[in-house]
């Protein structure tokens, strides 16, 4: 594809071939990073789905029959000690 990308800048002044060098350049940057970024997104979904399929594992298991103690409410007011 260099042929073709050499075809449409020929004729062009020094000044403008150094500017599209910098943006291919910048292209090529951005591309790398949104690679790069693909790949940490495709993890952390990875990585989710995992951590999902083990709560819904653990969900499915039998739960031990253990008492939670009742809590005795206390009022703010008898805890003020200004």
């Amino acid at each position: 594809m260099s042929w073709a990308e050499e075809d449409w800048t020929v004729g062009l002044s020094g000044r403008v071939l150094q500017k599209v060098k910098e943006l291919q350049v910048f292209k090529e940057r951005l591309s790398r990073e949104n690679k790069q970024k693909q790949l940490q997104l495709d993890n952390i979904h990875t990585s989710l789905e995992k951590q999902t399929a083990k709560v819904n594992t653990d969900q499915s298991l039998p739960q031990p029959d253990i008492p939670i103690p009742a809590v005795k409410a206390v009022s703010l007011k008898s805890c003020n000690t200004s």
